[in-house]
């Protein structure tokens, strides 16, 4: 292309060999100081040129001359019967440039403009999340995000979005209920979000504690041994005097060796521990009969007949007092050296 330019021509073919020039050395080989000669070449020729205005603008952006990108930018956006589509382009451009420069009301002007043009536009959405996280204002930001998770094709990226949102209305924007459709809609798009889980189960906690533990019994599913949820399980058991699950609870929270949520669930682990199980019901002889297997006796069943007293006084704790041992014809005896084939 430049050789072509350098036999001279009419200016539509020198107009098509500039822009193809400048072109490669700005998309390909990444030479913008060679790309730009082209381009003002170009404009010199044509100076309403809609491709060698947005390229020598996003040049200067690239290089940092915010106030040249500008001007060419505002001149693009003069030019009449722009399409829709284009002009968003134009004005996410602008307010990016404006954005940089630290002119956020104009950015966020543009950006407007360009959602005007194109509703859900979304690179117009991206910089508004991230001109409105600039600003800092948690109603403002929530809106932005919630728009942008709308328009995002992208489930990953929707879920991040929706996240963001549920921990303002959660927190500074105490709004618990925007907070919960929000972290539905992320666990939607990403299912195996860990996060988003563990904030339902916390927005669910003071509301509908059933829900929460039913979140928290999902998490553990996931990571067993995850103490922040077995924690938040004795806090709702507790609640709802469900004694015997939070004393569960509590055991697997002293098992992982993480510090008790209170003094309350080191007095309901005192307490579980101080109890003893009941003794097992008695058996008849007809159950005792039951329990014999149907195959034959073993070595292992005429060991324990012949010295069953014998090992069992090896396996005594030193000082325990010997029980009266059973008579030949207990039922018990034989039932029992079957079981211990």
């Amino acid at each position: 292309h430049e050789a072509a330019l350098g036999e001279g021509g009419d200016p539509a073919p020198r107009l098509a060999n500039h822009l193809a020039a400048a072109a490669l050395c700005q998309d390909r080989l990444d030479d913008l100081g060679r790309a730009r000669p082209h381009l003002e070449a170009a404009l010199a020729l044509q100076p309403e040129h809609q491709e060698a205005l947005a390229r020598l603008a996003r040049l200067h952006e690239a290089e940092g001359r915010g106030p040249a990108a500008t001007d060419l930018l505002r001149r693009l956006l003069a030019i009449p019967g722009l399409p829709p589509a284009a002009a968003a382009a134009h004005h996410v451009a602008l307010a990016r440039v404006e954005a940089a420069q630290g002119d956020e009301e104009r950015a966020l002007a543009h950006v407007a403009r360009a959602q005007a043009l194109v509703p859900g536009h979304a690179e117009a959405l991206r910089l508004l999340v991230e001109l409105e996280r600039r600003r800092a204002d948690p109603r403002t930001l929530a809106t932005a995000l919630e728009a942008a998770a709308a328009a995002a094709t992208e489930p990953a990226f929707r879920a991040d979005l929706r996240l963001e949102a549920a921990r303002l209305h959660a927190g500074p924007l105490r709004q618990r209920t925007r907070a919960v459709e929000q972290l539905k809609a992320a666990l939607a798009d990403d299912p195996g979000r860990d996060d988003a889980r563990a904030l339902l189960a916390q927005a669910y906690e003071e509301s509908a504690p059933a829900l929460s533990v039913e979140e928290h019994r999902r998490l553990l599913e996931r990571d067993p041994l995850r103490a922040e949820s077995w924690g938040a399980l004795y806090r709702l058991f507790e609640r709802l005097r469900a004694h015997d699950r939070a004393y569960v609870a509590a055991s697997v929270l002293r098992w992982l060796g993480v510090p008790f949520p209170g003094p309350a669930a080191e007095r309901l682990l005192a307490e579980g521990d101080r109890q003893v199980l009941p003794p097992p019901p008695g058996l008849s002889e007809e159950e005792l009969l039951l329990l014999r297997p149907a195959e034959d006796r073993g070595p292992l069943s005429a060991l324990f007949d012949a010295a069953g007293d014998v090992l069992g006084a090896a396996l005594r704790p030193p000082g325990a007092d010997a029980a009266a041992p059973a008579r030949a014809d207990h039922p018990f005896r034989r039932p029992l050296a079957e079981l211990c084939r």
